[in-house]
């Protein structure tokens, strides 16, 4: 059995000056909730403006852009639009006889009605491709979701893929026929046209490596705007779904339909659950339930309250306790209040940012030269500490103005809880408290960040009975490890038969011996299982020092071929 040790470990206390009145947060790990698929952003847009923003120029700026949202912020899932640009006309006025090389794969088109400033799908396809390579490096799985913007034009009443006119601005179906007599409009029905076009797409992401995790066949169905869109009654986009949903399960795509994406409004949830839920043909493809963190009008963020993420899950919940439910979009407001309630009263297993990069409609997450704004590090507080697979467990506090969350990883026995003091002037100090059955941490790596100033900042370890001060209008996140490790001085080694590895805090160097015959792969990862540095001893060279200045303070792993010890880092 393999001994396990650390090298002395720092206690911090409060942090932040005086403190006042404690709240206990319980955190029960036996009460479990959503697993996490990720937390992601919109990878490609549809507006000229923000396609700018989003692809500069220069390689370097785009390769940066992506290494920032894989490797620093840790994320895993990316969104885009498929504008109507891509079916500019009829391909064969066949919906059953699919004909790719008519699609419009790279052409940049703007033209009157046909919508926003195309981003070419080609470039979708390549970005992908680029994410995918960096996600998989780390260990994870990219997820790729695509919305819907609209139909073609040619698809629709209005013949524009833009329209405020909630009348007209609507796919032809046979459904809206029966309401809808324009002069000079056919009484067509372009369901299976429509679904070719989502067909199409698929098909040419995956032969191109690109598996589409979910389809949403319109970004807020229930909105004309004077951009790209398109209104749905719920039985036309019902029977549209059905529609796509068939072509989905012939053509056997891994993709789930991802339906709604609707604003939070109770009462066209379940206007629009009651319909579906009696609808026969939708439970015979895969299916995840979409929602997007606006107020009413679909464009402002807005505080959503927990009664209302509450009423929501509920709703979902009684139709299918198994479904996922995904928030695909939310801006900048109330933003690590929203992110906790989504989390935490919404059950969402994927939270997804609207666009990366600033622009003058929304606040972003950097600024067009890639500096970091405040809520880049507030998302990174979830994104980077919360991992694919993570499972919420019961964590309660009641507090006005206070917010918490905690996950549990299994994969490498992490707990992970997030708090939120949201007054503006007050602190707040929380004692935790764990049920005596369970295996929890002994100590936690602590960061915080401060709005407007301090940013993301590691705050040392702390035991699992100290106090945790939270400035006011505060984010901090607190990452344990449930091995049961415990303190030694510096002079213990690690040692399993043949290996040996420790950390040697007068030198500042990890040292590693391996007395092996044949080559030895050395591998230490961080917390969050990024590799950090790799290297194989040859033949007969069994001592290896690794310089680790470097490395920020606290826990490691060392794996010697296919044995794992743990290192602690505190200088």
């Amino acid at each position: 059995m393999m001994k396990i040790f650390l090298s002395i470990i720092f206690f911090s206390i409060s942090i932040y000056g005086s403190s006042i009145a404690q709240t206990i947060i319980k955190i029960n790990k036996a009460i479990q909730y959503q697993q996490i698929d990720g937390f992601g952003v919109l990878a490609t847009d549809h507006s000229s403006k923000v396609v700018a923003e989003n692809f500069p120029p220069t390689k370097p700026m785009r390769d940066t852009l992506a290494d920032l949202l894989v490797n620093d912020l840790g994320l895993t899932i990316f969104r885009n639009y498929l504008e109507p640009e891509f079916e500019l006309v009829n391909d064969n006025n066949d919906p059953n006889v699919l004909d790719l090389p008519k699609f419009n794969l790279q052409n940049k088109v703007n033209t009157a009605c046909d919508g926003d400033a195309f981003m070419p799908v080609e470039i979708t396809k390549n970005t992908f491709l680029k994410l995918k390579n960096l996600v998989k490096k780390n260990g994870d799985s990219a997820i790729f979701i695509t919305s819907i913007a609209s139909p073609p034009k040619w698809m629709k009443y209005n013949n524009c893929a833009n329209g405020t006119d909630f009348d007209y601005n609507r796919l032809i179906t046979s459904e809206e026929n029966a309401k809808i007599k324009p002069a000079g409009i056919s009484n067509n029905d372009y369901k299976e046209e429509f679904a070719e076009f989502c067909e199409a797409y698929l098909q040419y992401m995956k032969q191109e490596g690109i598996s589409i995790h979910g389809l949403s066949i319109q970004n807020n169905p229930y909105f004309g705007q004077p951009y790209s869109s398109c209104v749905y009654r719920d039985s036309s986009y019902i029977a549209t779904l059905n529609k796509v949903g068939q072509r989905i399960v012939n053509k056997k795509f891994e993709t789930n339909l991802l339906f709604n994406e609707d604003i939070i409004d109770i009462g066209r949830f379940k206007n629009f659950m009651k319909s579906f839920a009696i609808n026969s043909e939708a439970n015979k493809f895969k299916k995840i339930a979409a929602i997007q963190g606006y107020q009413t009008g679909g464009i402002f963020a807005s505080s959503i309250s927990p009664s209302s993420f509450n009423s929501m899950q509920k709703i979902f919940n009684n139709y299918d306790p198994t479904l996922k439910i995904y928030s695909t979009e939310a801006g900048d407001e109330f933003f690590p209040v929203n992110i906790i309630n989504s989390l935490k009263h919404g059950k969402v297993s994927a939270w997804l940012y609207f666009s990366p990069i600033y622009s003058p409609d929304y606040g972003g997450l950097l600024n067009n030269d890639l500096s970091k704004k405040y809520n880049y590090q507030v998302l990174k507080h979830f994104s980077k500490n919360i991992n694919q697979g993570a499972i919420q467990v019961a964590c309660e506090a009641t507090e006005n103005d206070l917010y918490s969350v905690a996950f549990q990883h299994n994969k490498n026995k992490t707990l992970t809880i997030v708090l939120v003091n949201d007054n503006p002037t007050e602190s707040k100090t929380v004692k935790l408290s764990f049920d005596e059955s369970q295996q929890v941490p002994k100590y936690f790596a602590q960061v915080v960040s401060q709005q407007p100033s301090i940013m993301y900042q590691s705050k040392g370890i702390i035991a699992n009975t100290d106090l945790i001060t939270l400035p006011p209008q505060s984010i901090v996140t607190i990452i344990g490890e449930e091995s049961g490790m415990v303190a030694a001085n510096n002079a213990i080694a690690m040692t399993d038969l043949n290996y040996t590895a420790f950390y040697n805090s007068e030198t500042n160097e990890i040292v590693v011996n391996a007395n092996l015959e044949n080559h030895t792969t050395v591998t230490v990862r961080d917390i969050h299982s990024k590799i950090v540095y790799e290297t194989t001893i040859p033949t007969g060279n069994s001592n290896l020092k690794i310089d680790a200045s470097s490395l920020a303070n606290g826990l490691y792993t060392c794996q010697i071929n296919e044995h794992c010890f743990k290192l602690k880092i505190m200088r």
